[in-house]
């Protein structure tokens, strides 16, 4: 500044206050709870553990806690990263609440053990996605263009097994954004509007689709932390949906 003095974002950046220390962050447990009958009023847990029950291989980790996870991530980071998730059920959940979740106790010292239960968690949030996903993909390679154009015509064809899964997939959703609004109405009582949700398509860390550099073919790009293909014309958000007005309040006697 010509006056010598600071910017106003630099001034504020440096009145922040400064964690103390290096430990994780503590999560109450009332706080913990509440997100967790949060998500259990959704009835999406039941929804999902019955479309996985048939699925062959031990049951791993529950489909409560990676969820839980991830609603902790978005309360406390903003974002819904599969890391974050993962650090914050292992290191800043209390004991009572993990054992509750069968999360077990790690020295935060032995990198071994927080990597098999990283790789836990993120196997269990794999076998969620894939198990919702309308068409099975191998997510180990990048496919070409012309393979997930094969894959993207799943969401709109009339086959009656993909037609299901696309009818799950968006009971799943809608349950996970109308539950919280449903809460919320009470603050909205005397409001005699409708309350409306949009589902606006959000970019995602993906790798964009490119060429292969030894042969040139085109390769598309999906983004497994998402659970959505990111390849042309895959990605198909589920529609707006909207909650009627709540009845007038009665009058007064």
């Amino acid at each position: 500044m010509p006056d010598g003095s600071r910017p106003r974002t630099a001034r504020v950046a440096a009145c922040r206050p400064r964690p103390v220390t290096e430990a994780p962050l503590l999560i109450p447990d009332a706080m913990a709870a509440h997100l967790d009958d949060l998500l259990t009023d959704t009835g999406v847990i039941k929804v999902i553990e019955a479309e996985l029950a048939h699925r062959p291989g031990p049951p791993g980790m529950p489909v409560h806690t990676v969820l839980l996870g991830l609603l902790l991530a978005i309360y406390y980071t903003g974002s819904a990263q599969l890391a974050d998730a993962w650090r914050l059920t292992a290191f800043s959940l209390s004991p009572a609440t993990r054992r509750r979740h069968q999360i077990p106790d790690i020295d935060p010292d032995d990198r071994h053990a927080q990597h098999a239960l990283s790789r836990r968690f993120y196997r269990a949030f794999d076998k969620i996605t894939t198990g919702l996903d309308v068409v099975r993909v191998d997510r180990r390679r990048r496919l070409t263009t012309a393979e997930a154009d094969l894959h993207a015509t799943a969401w709109d064809d009339d086959e009656p097994e993909h037609q299901r899964k696309r009818d799950l997939l968006q009971d799943i959703v809608t349950r996970l954004v109308l539950t919280p609004v449903r809460r919320a109405r009470g603050y909205l009582a005397h409001y005699g509007g409708d309350v409306g949700i949009d589902a606006t398509a959000i970019p995602t860390w993906a790798r964009p689709p490119r060429l292969r550099r030894s042969t040139d073919q085109p390769l598309a790009s999906i983004e497994i932390t998402t659970g959505w293909p990111t390849a042309p014309a895959t990605a198909r958000p589920p529609s707006a949906t909207a909650l009627p007005s709540p009845p007038p309040p009665a009058p007064a006697t």
